[in-house]
């Protein structure tokens, strides 16, 4: 097993070796197609990132009426934090509301006192549960908090938290048909590669069958050599998506987003495009010697 195993990998470089015009064009063919897949990949999945560390953050600010009494408030409160997907309640005074305004914008602190009166009204500031966040059951639950007497406004951002889940989630369905696309692409150019390798080598495969040679020990140089251009051509990828990526982070630097927003390429995501190429490779090969199975 393991000399037909060294047979079929030597035999693979050779043939690669033999013909290196057309090995550049296939693995640079895979190179690309698995590049531009793992670009989407990675975008997609940093944005996921980004819209979940946001729903992390998403809170509730329930407005109070300012002529609601201390101990109305303090049961509100309690009747807020009992429900299931609050993770904490915090009070908020009109006067602790003044007083942040004023530490976040300290150019408009004289604002308030040239109005006359305070315009922010007292609160309640609702932390959710980041896996219950965005559950229908907190929408139904704002609105019955605004039902509630005593209660002027609530307010809820994950309006734009939910926009940018569901906007990810369709990238991330076209990610995957991309990718689909890509790699039927890449597995028929390796297919039609292979395909002239078993043409250039009839004679040398009608001896080997001549001489008793199992099927598997004549497909074997073969899938070995579609295996090889698909790994080599998920390296390819790899090295043309770390740069890419490298381009993305710096761009993201000059304009003062946080290079932090940047799709990364991990060790993880190098070994999966090099697994991902092989396979296609692999399969390319296969479909390619169907005159062989014979």
């Amino acid at each position: 097993m393991a000399r037909a195993i060294r047979y079929a990998f030597e035999e693979a470089l050779s043939s690669l070796l033999a013909r290196r015009l057309l090995t550049l064009v296939s693995i640079g063919t895979i190179g690309a197609s698995l590049g531009v897949f793992g670009l989407f990949f990675a975008v997609a999945r940093s944005a996921g990132a980004l819209v979940d560390s946001l729903a992390d953050k998403v809170q509730v600010v329930v407005y109070l009426s300012p002529d609601l009494r201390d101990d109305a408030r303090n049961a509100l409160a309690a009747q807020i934090r009992a429900q299931p997907v609050v993770k904490g309640v915090e009070i908020r005074t009109a006067a602790d509301a003044l007083a942040r305004f004023k530490s976040l914008f300290p150019d408009l602190a004289a604002l308030p006192g040239e109005v006359g009166e305070t315009p922010f009204p007292p609160s309640i500031e609702v932390s959710l549960r980041p896996e219950l966040a965005r559950t229908p059951m907190v929408t139904n639950l704002i609105e019955s908090w605004r039902r509630i007497n005593g209660v002027q406004d609530v307010h809820y951002d994950a309006v734009l938290v939910n926009r940018l889940s569901a906007f990810v989630g369709m990238a991330r369905g076209l990610t995957l048909a991309l990718g689909l696309i890509l790699a039927l692409a890449s597995g028929f150019t390796i297919a039609n590669v292979i395909r002239l390798s078993v043409y250039s080598r009839e004679d040398e495969i009608e001896i080997m069958r001549l001489v008793g040679a199992s099927k598997s020990y004549i497909r074997g140089p073969f899938l070995a050599e579609g295996l090889l251009s698909g790994a080599l051509g998920g390296l390819l990828a790899s090295g043309l998506l770390a740069l890419a990526l490298q381009r993305v982070a710096e761009a993201l630097r000059q304009a003062n987003l946080g290079a932090t927003l940047a799709p990364v390429l991990g060790g993880a995501d190098i070994v999966a495009l090099a697994m991902l190429g092989a396979t296609i490779g692999l399969l390319g090969s296969f479909v390619s010697l169907g005159r062989l199975r014979d």
